[in-house]
């Protein structure tokens, strides 16, 4: 829990959600351990993702110290050399530039999750949640949109495109665009995994769009987030 309260189940949740419905629209299968706040064993998380067969092990952390300094994003993996650091690499890297934050690298530690993993499995630290400001960026639900978007384009990099970001656009003649707005976080779809690119945009759409758009330039000024 951070200063002002904030709790790390939180943060990593709202992130994991988001990651879940960005790579399901690439068409990837995606087992989350927990969808709600509930308590899972380290076992249990471990024996779900052996029976799912999956390919990658991914725990969501926010790191914290008893120093309110600290401030940079990394990975974990058990080992380095492997193709969990390949993985830790590219993600913890897309996070810092999202953030802002340094890059603290990748460490390797005697982790349950990454010790008793039989596939290649990362552990990522999002920042602190210990670190006032932080703790108030982190709190944020559309920098936890960031967190998450950072997280998908570090797996894109290692695992490529996939089966892109809407099933019903392949073809269309703005295919490619809609790709590109979805990535930057300035549209989204469907639940259903759809964009619907012939359907007219309502004003409530439209505004949503800008407001998001308007976050994401308010972001990179490094603004307050309020207009003048």
């Amino acid at each position: 829990m951070g200063p002002a309260g904030l709790e790390e189940k939180v943060v990593n949740l709202a992130v994991a959600l988001n990651l879940e419905t960005r790579l399901k629209r690439r068409g990837q299968d995606v087992l989350l351990t927990r969808r709600a706040d509930e308590y899972v064993s380290l076992k249990e998380r471990v024996s779900a993702v052996e029976r799912a067969q999956a390919e990658l092990l991914l725990s969501l952390h926010v790191n914290s110290s008893v120093s309110p300094e600290p401030s940079y994003v990394s990975g974990h993996v058990l080992a380095l050399g492997g193709a969990a650091e390949k993985v830790a690499r590219p993600l913890v890297a897309s996070l810092a530039a999202v953030t802002g934050w340094p890059n603290g690298g990748v460490f390797t530690n005697n982790f349950y999750l990454l010790r008793e993993s039989k596939i290649p499995a990362v552990l990522l630290e999002m920042g602190f949640i210990s670190n006032p400001e932080q703790e108030k960026w982190l709190a944020r639900p559309e920098n936890q949109d960031l967190l998450a978007e950072a997280i998908e384009r570090g797996l894109v990099q290692v695992y490529g495109e996939g089966k892109g970001a809407f099933r019903d656009i392949a073809g269309h003649w703005a295919e490619g665009a809609i790709e590109e707005a979805y990535r930057l976080g300035l549209v989204s779809g469907y639940p259903d995994g759809t964009f619907r690119p012939q359907e007219p945009a309502t004003r409530a759409e439209l505004a949503a769009a800008l407001v998001r758009l308007w976050h994401k330039l308010d972001e990179r000024r490094g603004g307050s987030g309020v207009g003048g």
